[in-house]
């Protein structure tokens, strides 16, 4: 079936944090700090991504045009995700709660 352009984007959304969770508490403070700080320049460098692999493929280049604000949409969701991630590994590292979310609630 179909689903809701809402909670796909919420999955976005919670994907994108798991994922800036994982990533962060695999690097250093420091490391860390950076991932955070860079995480506004994450949409920019996934529609890169996306934009580059359509480009060698010109049947899809209209199809694209058409999708944007979708992608935009998708995109941005995970992006703030994954920032949130960060952000919260950061602010546990800070308090010195080194306990991982899925440790906490196991």
């Amino acid at each position: 079936g179909t689903v809701p352009a809402e909670s796909f984007a919420h999955q976005r959304y919670l994907h994108g944090h798991a994922y800036g969770i994982e990533r962060a508490e695999r690097a250093g403070g420091l490391r860390n700090l950076l991932l955070l700080l860079s995480s506004p320049l994450v949409p920019l460098v996934l529609l890169a991504r996306i934009i580059s692999r359509i480009a060698k493929r010109p049947a899809y280049r209209g199809k694209l045009l058409i999708a944007l604000p979708w992608l935009v949409r998708f995109i941005l969701a995970w992006a703030g995700g994954e920032a949130g991630g960060y952000a919260s590994t950061v602010g546990r590292r800070l308090r010195g709660d080194a306990a991982t979310p899925s440790k906490r609630h196991a």
